[in-house]
């Protein structure tokens, strides 16, 4: 066992138990809304460690797999190229990294800045997983159809010994993963 969460409320949020295993996706849907933003911050600091809770026992360290965050200047004057990023950031080690070049759209001299969000999104999915095997994702600025490759490139790590939770807000893949966890709204 990776994570075992004992339930917790959070303000008029309620999260029901759940824990994560190795070979397993954990969809927990936080219903959309202005609340979503806030509470996918709290259980990603909850689940990564960063935040002391009583309620969950993390076992194995997991990942938040973000959105690549770079600063306005480099971004405007220096833009670096996929293929550099992955040489500083990328496990070496692992060549998984490299499968963002499967993509019609990217090379390794494709410019970051130039990069769509979803684009974005997959490269530091793709970084992240050269480095951890159980992580913790979501779907914020993605096309429901990258989604759905996302996905079944998680799943496929997944079946493979990793872990991963989905932060999402919605049911779409609530028949497609080990178990699906849906906040509550308690008053």
């Amino acid at each position: 066992m990776l994570i075992d969460f004992k339930g917790k409320k959070i303000g008029q949020y309620y999260f029901p138990p759940f824990s994560l295993s190795e070979s397993e996706i954990v969809v927990i849907n936080l219903c959309g809304g202005a609340h979503f933003y806030q509470l996918k911050e709290k259980i990603i600091k909850q689940v990564t460690r960063k935040l002391e809770n009583n309620s969950i026992y993390v076992y194995k360290p997991v990942i938040y797999i973000g959105k690549i965050c770079n600063r306005w200047l480099v971004k405007m004057f220096c833009p670096p190229t996929v293929g550099a990023f992955l040489r500083k950031y990328a496990n070496h080690s692992n060549c998984i990294a490299n499968n963002i070049y499967k993509e019609d759209y990217i090379t390794p001299n494709s410019k970051l800045k130039l990069l769509s969000n979803s684009s974005y999104k997959l490269l530091s999915l793709y970084v992240g997983l050269s480095h951890y095997q159980y992580i913790i994702f979501d779907f914020v600025g993605i096309h429901p159809k990258e989604a759905q490759n996302f996905y079944a490139l998680v799943k496929d790590i997944v079946s493979n010994g990793g872990a991963a939770i989905l932060i999402d807000s919605n049911k779409e893949m609530k028949n497609d993963c080990t178990k699906y966890i849906e906040i509550e709204v308690k008053k």
